[in-house]
């Protein structure tokens, strides 16, 4: 159940004429039951920030971003769990890329 897992929807709007799409990423690890009473379910690597980076930093490797900065959120918790019981690490930052 090791999988990179990259979700990717158009968001309404442009941004100086352009359209803007949003991704998210994790890795999942393994496969699990978190919570009693939940089904089957991936769990996912902690470090979040790891597969932002991983993506980010191919995107730029192959040349398909002009652009690129990490945005720093600041009300975004640093120690989490998701909504299956995950625990989520972070350092609050967004990647921004502009694509070619």
């Amino acid at each position: 159940a090791k999988r990179h897992h990259l979700r990717i929807w158009k968001q309404p709007g442009t941004y100086n004429g352009r359209e803007i799409w949003l991704a998210a990423a994790t890795h999942d690890i393994a496969i699990s039951n978190a919570k009693a009473g939940t089904k089957w379910s991936h769990r996912i690597d902690p470090h979040i920030d790891r597969e932002r980076d991983w993506v980010a930093t191919d995107l730029l490797y192959i040349g398909t971003a002009a652009a690129y900065a990490d945005v720093d959120r600041p009300a975004v918790p640093r120690n989490t769990e998701n909504a299956t019981g995950d625990r989520i690490l972070t350092d609050g930052k967004i990647s921004v890329l502009e694509l070619k």
